[in-house]
């Protein structure tokens, strides 16, 4: 869409000494607080939105790309009747792609990094937002973060595609309506009832002071086998961050160098990590954009999960009527084949 449909309120901002600018488009205005001076603030979510703002690093993502990242959130945004949320997006993204995101539709806010050297490689010298990646994006919106006075957020990969309500073994508190097995079952549940989960009152008051970052458990087989609500372990592309625990208490921030594995390292610097089982993240597989071009490929993956395809009528009823014993199998059942598991 034209960019000039968004109706921009353009912000500049110092985020200690370095300037990033905002893009804010006419429907996402309402969030924020434009203060005397240039200052901006995030208004607290009204009634009807969701309790956290949802911030997104992105690079070769925009809708003008040749595969295009999952930023429009609206349909996962409903409440328990389906109707829509409201609800702050900002996305992260290098000077040198500013336009293509602004045409990107619906319209969210679009955080443009900083356009000056940043950061000093220990490998490849000084360096900036438009030579780094996803680290550099995530440390920009977590000191977005701390300046517009959002006590937590919801950082989400582009990639991220739905979301399952997980009933454990057993499960003695089951929420998603279903009787509880010998096997974890699954639901699926809209992004907007994960974040209305934990922002309950008495999590936010009593649970999340004590916790640097909650992330999730990613859709896979040995998930049928879940029991438990919470470990603590890795997390990766989905988290709840509290801004106000990791950046002034543990004084931790993703590392901008880091092109990978940056959300792993901000593990082991913030330490109190909690990993949820209640619910659980489906990945989208990217070929381009993001951090694909710093995967290693092989010759022989390793299948993770097998997704079986479909038959054809005529292999269904040679096989109902055993004219074709075993018809299919390893191509049509899709034994043999599956999604290629993701780093």
């Amino acid at each position: 869409r034209d960019p000039g449909e968004r109706n921009d309120e353009v912000v500049t901002m110092d985020l200690e000494g370095t300037q990033v600018r905002l893009f804010i488009p006419r429907q996402q205005q309402r969030h924020f607080d434009l203060e005397e001076g240039g200052r901006v603030r995030f208004r607290c979510p009204a009634e009807g939105d969701v309790p956290f703002p949802i911030l997104c690093p992105s690079s070769g993502r925009s809708a003008l790309d040749e595969q295009a990242g999952l930023l429009d959130l609206s349909a996962t945004m409903v409440d328990a009747a389906g109707g829509p949320m409201g609800f702050a997006q900002i996305v992260a993204v290098r000077p040198c792609e500013v336009e293509n995101y602004r045409s990107s539709a619906p319209f969210f806010t679009i955080l443009e990094l900083p356009r000056t050297k940043t950061v000093d490689h220990p490998h490849y010298g000084p360096m900036a937002p438009d030579q780094l990646g996803v680290g550099c994006s995530r440390h920009w919106l977590m000191k977005l973060a701390g300046a517009l006075g959002m006590s937590a957020i919801f950082m989400v990969d582009d990639s991220v595609m739905a979301w399952r309500g997980v009933t454990l073994q057993d499960d003695q508190h089951a929420l998603f309506g279903r009787t509880p097995s010998t096997k974890a079952q699954f639901s699926a549940v809209p992004l907007a009832r994960v974040l209305e989960h934990f922002g309950a009152p008495e999590f936010l008051e009593h649970e999340l002071p004590k916790i640097s970052i909650v992330g999730f458990a990613r859709f896979r087989p040995e998930l049928s086998r879940a029991k438990i609500a919470y470990s603590r372990g890795h997390v990766y592309a989905a988290l709840l961050i509290n801004v106000e625990r990791v950046l002034r208490v543990k004084q931790a921030n993703f590392k901008q160098e880091l092109f990978i594995w940056e959300d792993l390292s901000l593990n082991i610097d913030a330490h109190d990590i909690c990993k949820c089982f209640r619910f659980a993240m489906i990945k989208k597989r990217f070929t381009a954009g993001g951090c694909t071009a710093q995967l290693a490929r092989t010759a022989t993956p390793h299948f993770k999960c097998v997704c079986p395809t479909k038959l054809a009528v005529r292999t269904l009823v040679a096989e109902a009527l055993g004219q074709q014993p075993g018809a299919g199998r390893g191509r049509g059942r899709g034994r043999g084949r599956g999604a290629r598991a993701e780093p």
